[in-house]
């Protein structure tokens, strides 16, 4: 977390966390005079919401407070649509942003469960809201799992795996003959 130091004179700044809708942990965590952030190594952001407040000191005395709630973007998956033998349209939705810039969205795809970034996938504009991503070259008659995902400056985050079977390929068909 970071702030603004718009004290004179403190001796540092106090550090207050709360887990989802707990009671606060009071003084938390400490850092010296002038000090401008804080780094918590003791976190779980997928499943936990976090609440800080930070404050100056100096002796017995504090400021005010400044509270801020950090939260880890979710992502949902949707169901693959406009199937064909070497191709699907997918998508999903970036439900809750976080306190994090997005830096990308997409699809990530393939023949086995749970597929992330080191495999095939999509990329879309870093937003949040719903998304579609066109898939292509694909093998027909192939299951193929996939999920959404979002990436932010501080990790990636997956939706839920669907599954979907490609066609079978078109097939020409030449007629010789008399009509």
């Amino acid at each position: 977390i970071n702030w603004i130091d718009n004290s004179n004179s403190e001796e540092g700044f106090k550090i207050d966390r709360k887990l989802n809708s707990r009671t606060w942990e009071i003084e938390y965590a400490t850092v010296g005079r002038n000090q401008l952030s804080f780094t918590d190594n003791n976190v779980d952001w997928q499943t936990i919401i976090y609440s800080y407040r930070v404050y100056s000191y100096l002796g017995e005395y504090s400021s005010g407070t400044v509270e801020n709630t950090i939260s880890w973007p979710e992502v949902t998956t949707a169901a693959a649509s406009n199937v064909t033998s070497n191709s699907a349209t997918s998508g999903g939705s970036v439900t809750i942003q976080g306190n994090y810039s997005i830096t990308s969205r997409g699809v990530c795809y393939g023949t086995s469960l749970d597929p992330d970034l080191t495999g095939l996938h999509t990329t879309n504009s870093p937003a949040t809201g719903s998304f579609t991503s066109s898939i292509s070259g694909l093998s027909s008659l192939t299951t193929y799992y996939l999920r959404a995902y979002v990436t932010t400056n501080f990790g990636t985050e997956y939706g839920e795996n669907k599954n979907f079977s490609t066609l079978s390929p078109a097939i020409g068909v030449t007629y010789a003959g008399r009509i």
